[in-house]
């Protein structure tokens, strides 16, 4: 096994580890990026998803974090291989 093979293979380890009990969505948008770059898409766009709906609860509709949110879910569905 290369470096970044061992290195992806730790890091994916280290996310599966981690408790998603938290409902912070700048945590969950962050392990859902983590997943997208290790080649996970099936496992990020539920985390975006989630990362979404508390905004939306939570910030008023034009909140630049809300388009955030719209636009990394774009980009999971659109390239679902990094």
């Amino acid at each position: 096994m290369d470096c970044r093979s061992d290195w992806k293979a730790k890091k994916k380890e280290r996310l599966e580890e981690m408790p998603l009990k938290t409902a912070d969505p700048s945590s969950l948008n962050n392990i859902a990026n983590n997943y997208f770059s290790l080649g996970e898409p099936s496992k990020a766009l539920p985390l975006l998803e989630e990362s979404l709906a508390i905004r939306r609860k939570t910030l008023p509709p034009d909140h630049p974090y809300i388009a955030l949110s719209l636009k990394n879910i774009a980009t999971t569905q659109q390239n679902p291989f990094p």
